[in-house]
């Protein structure tokens, strides 16, 4: 009789497990990036774009924030391009520039598997930094929202 009780506990625990994963559904995002020959001693040096794509689920409406090794030195937003495919392609075409090394992306609900998101034209100061090579770490500012496959956030 304790055994069956246990087996129909069980039994509703993972139906109820079942019918609500669509309720926290998120996507997964993959990063990667292509580098970029750079000068170490210029000011406004291109770094290579940067993209990253649905590995996973369904994007939700959640940002997420690429921080640079070097400091940024876009005059403005407007000259990094940004853009999406697919389910991503309501992303805006600017990111938000947040803070000395860092800018902003709000990526939109829809994104499936295979969708992604590139960045181009983020410039950035190298001059006296001994850099060998520009990072970006990806990450959310809530900590809720879409993630990073493990282990994948630096690119």
């Amino acid at each position: 009789m304790i055994h069956h009780k246990f087996f129909r506990v069980a039994a509703s625990l993972c139906l109820f497990s079942l019918c609500t994963a669509p309720l926290f559904g998120q996507a997964v995002f993959s990063l990667a990036s292509s580098p970029a020959a750079a000068a170490d001693i210029g000011v406004a040096e291109l770094a290579g774009q940067v993209s990253f794509s649905v590995t996973f689920g369904t994007s939700v409406a959640a940002p997420f924030i690429l921080q640079y090794s070097a400091t940024i030195t876009n005059n403005s937003a407007a000259e990094i391009v940004v853009t999406g495919t697919g389910g991503l392609s309501g992303v805006a075409p600017q990111p938000i520039l947040y803070g000395a090394n860092s800018i902003l992306i709000n990526v939109p609900a829809g994104g499936t598997v295979g969708n992604q998101i590139l960045i181009r034209g983020v410039r950035v100061a190298l001059a006296g930094m001994q850099y060998t090579n520009v990072t970006v770490t990806i990450g959310s500012p809530t900590g809720i929202g879409n993630t990073i496959a493990a282990g994948g956030n630096v690119a």
